[in-house]
Formats: C-alpha cells, structure tokens, sequence
C-alpha cells in the first residue's frame, strides 16, 4: 500500500513537471516568433535576469517589506473575519448589520478602493489595507456558512452530555469549519497579492514589489517586469503553502480536549414526570403524561412507532421544552444514545467517549474496556469505517461509560443481532454503576433482556 502510494505521489510530480515543461516551450516559442524583447522576453532571459537579482540584497529587502505588508493585512483581515462571523452566527441581528458591508466590499473595484486609501493613509501601507480588504469577505462569508452547516444533532450530543467548550471545538465546530476556512485561505492569499502588488504599482512605495514592476514599465523593461511578476507568483505560492501548513497544524494540534475527573455517579434522584405535555405544531405528541422513574432502576418505555417515545426522552434530557406540566429531579448530568447516529466519525471509538468530557477513563483504559463490545483491531480505527451494528455499540459505550447521572436510550439495540445484543446488555448492566437508566423500545424483548420495568404511558400499548 505504501509502494502504491509512493508511485502516486512520484506520478503526480512527473505530471506537473511535464505541464510546466509544455507551457515554458509554448512561451520560448512565442517569444522566438515575435522576436521583439520589449514586447516578449523569452523564459530564459526572464530566468537569467531573476537569478541576477537574487544576487542582491536590494531584491531580499523589497521582498521582505512587501510580503510584511501584504501578508500582516491577510492575517489581520482573516482574524478579524473568523471574529466577524462567530458573533454573527450567534446573533442574527448583527449579521444583517454586516451584510451590506461585505456585499460592498465584494462588489466595489479594488482600484477605487486603492485611490481613496492613497488619499486617506498614503503608500506606504496601502498594500496593508488592501490586503486586509480582500481577505474579509471570502473568510467571513465561508466561515460563517461552516458555522450555519455544523449538524444540530452534533449540538445536541454537546448539550446532553455537557461537553467543554474546548471539546466542542474540536470534534464538532472545527472539523465542520475546516472545510470552508481552507478552501477561503486558498483562495485568499493569491487575490491579496494581487491586489496589493495592483496597490503597490499605483502608489509606489520604496522598497515594494509593485515599485519595481512600475519602473521596469517605465524604461521599457519587458524582462524586468517578467521577472517581478515571477517573484510574486512564486513568493505568493510560498506564503500559501506556509500559512496553510501553520493553520493546519494549530487546527489539528492547537485544541486539545478537556478530560473529567473521576465522580460519583450514584448519587443521582428520582425524576417524576407530573402532568407533562409536550406540543409540536398543532400535536400534543405528550398529553398529560405522568410517571416516575426512582433512581437507580432500569425503565422501558414502550410504545408504537409515532406515539412520542423520543419525544418523551428528548424533553427528559432537558432537548425538548415541555408545553405544560412539571419535571422534577431531572439532572443536567445526563447521556444518551439517539435514534440516529451521532458520533464524531473522524476520531476512534475511545476518542468518540473522550470527547464527552464525561469520561473518567483514560484511553488506554477505554481500549481495554471496549474490547468487551468491539473487535480488538478495530479499536484504532476512526468509527467512520465501521459497520452499523458497531457505531451502535461505541454509541452505547458512550453513554454507559460517561459520568451522567441519567443514561437514556432510544431504540438503542436498532441493528444488533442477537447474540450482539445480548453481550452489548451485559455491558451495559455492568457499567451502569447505579444509575437511572430510561430506554425506548416497542420490542418486548429488549425490556426482558434489560431486566427493565415497564412503563407504558399510552393508553394503546
């Protein structure tokens, strides 16, 4: 596999490296048909003039001044995005108050912008401004819509088990983001360049990339202006690759996640449901339900599809507002397995219950217990590669080897052969360590392997 892999990667540069041959002979050609150096110089002279000026330090220090200014604005434009669009994903308000102004920076000509910047801070920061101007709204806008796209079920995952802000960060927002941001970075860097090299040439400022293109211009310096325009493809090129990798590593590196230390679980209270209606649109999905779960015991909540059973587990977990009634003793501890899968598919099953914060094992400790539910040589593998059945056992894992006080469960056996089911029982049995445990089910199986009591709370089951 590695060979294979190796082959690939020498393949690709083969490839670009013939694609670069192909253009540079198409450019000698051309410039051998025109033969006129002031209209085309050819790649060679372009070449030999460039390796000239790398000869001198007047060429380090207009590269370094100009890249200083331009990439001080990206960086400062992207911050000030990435600021932007959290606050305005939290509030809506403030991303009306915005809109018109990323909408005019998007639309209005950066040769405008660059004569009133020359007017109102003069040239030698113009390439500053201009580069913080054309990074803020490709970041904002992608940053904002890889906020609006993080799942909501990944949020409530969060919100169940109280996760840390800081694990909220990196298995939930950051990866949902990161698509977005790097796909806007890509994008940026070349058109601040661009632009602030365009600024440069109109404002000439010493010691900038842009005052160079500008005089080799004016003494008709076709091999010079080449040259320049070379460097600040290949500078911005570099400065891509570089600012990329930076990110990158602080995206993957810089958050670590936030770990529980251990705590009692047991002493969690009863929860008593009194008169509890729960309506959605013009439904009473709940109507009137009372019940109560004592802690420590094992419930089954039954009923037919459609009834309200996740609805029942949603408003105990505090994810559903109740219309009418009253709950009490409902602790904000608390971990569930949904209907639906939702784990963090990029990451191990061991790293799927770290990330709770709810965690009072270590990894090492995890891969050991896990073993009693999953094949030990799946255990380093990211759950995204597993099967149905197995996501539903690490879901489970999750919830049963979490501090919450509640455990509550809906349909958690969906995809579980018999024989799977019954182990995945045992295991839940043997970690429940005392604790409340509420599951949903119309399967009259699943409460007799559960041991659990039932509770039927409409009047059809």
């Amino acid at each position: 596999m590695k060979n294979c892999i190796g082959r690939k990667k020498e393949n690709a540069w083969i490839r670009k490296l013939v694609v670069i041959t192909f253009w540079l002979l198409v450019w000698q050609i051309l410039a051998w048909c025109i033969d006129n150096s002031i209209l085309l110089e050819s790649p060679i002279g372009v070449g030999m003039r460039l390796l000239e000026d790398l000869q001198t330090a007047a060429y380090y220090q207009t590269v370094f001044v100009s890249v200083l200014r331009m990439m001080s604005g990206l960086i400062l434009g992207v911050l000030a995005a990435v600021f932007c669009s959290v606050f305005s994903w939290k509030n809506a308000w403030v991303e009306e108050l915005l809109e018109p102004v990323v909408h005019f920076l998007k639309a209005a000509p950066i040769a405008c912008f660059i004569v009133l910047l020359l007017i109102w801070t003069g040239a030698d920061n113009v390439s500053f401004y201009v580069s913080f101007l054309v990074a803020y709204p490709p970041v904002y806008l992608n940053f904002l819509e890889g906020l609006k796209n993080v799942p909501s079920g990944l949020k409530e995952v969060a919100k169940v088990f109280g996760m840390p802000l800081k694990n909220c960060m990196k298995y939930i927002y950051l990866p949902c983001v990161e698509p977005y941001f790097m796909s806007a970075l890509k994008l940026t860097v070349g058109m601040s360049f661009k632009a602030g090299v365009a600024a440069e040439i109109i404002g000439t400022p010493d010691f900038s990339m842009g005052e160079r293109i500008y005089m080799s211009k004016i003494y008709l310096d076709t091999e010079g202006v080449l040259s320049w325009m070379l460097t600040v493809i290949l500078v911005s090129y570099l400065c891509e690759k570089v600012l990329l990798f930076l990110v990158q590593i602080l995206w993957n590196k810089g958050i670590t996640y936030s770990a529980l230390k251990k705590q009692d679980v047991s002493d969690g209270e009863d929860i008593s449901l009194q008169n509890v209606t729960v309506k959605l649109g013009d439904k009473n999905v709940l109507d009137n339900v009372s019940a109560l779960f004592e802690n420590g015991k094992i419930y089954c909540v039954k009923g037919a599809s459609g009834l309200g059973k996740t609805t029942l587990l949603r408003t105990l977990t505090g994810l559903q507002k109740i219309t009418d009634g009253k709950i009490e003793g409902k602790n904000r501890q608390n971990a569930m397995v949904f209907q639906d899968g939702r784990l963090f598919e990029e990451y191990t099953a061991a790293e799927n219950i770290l990330a709770t914060g709810q965690c009072a094992y270590s990894e090492t400790q995890l891969n050991e217990i896990l073993q009693e539910i999953l094949p030990q040589d799946e255990l380093n593998k990211m759950v995204k590669e597993f099967s149905g059945g197995m996501k539903r056992r690490v879901e489970i894992a999750r919830a049963v080897l979490s501090c919450g006080k509640n455990i509550f469960m809906d349909e958690p056996f969906n995809g579980l052969d018999p024989e799977t089911k019954r182990k995945t029982t045992e295991f839940i049995k043997k970690y429940q360590n005392g604790r409340t445990i509420v599951f949903a089910s119309h399967f009259t199986e699943d409460a007799e392997l559960m041991n659990g009591e039932e509770v039927k709370l409409w009047k059809d089951v």
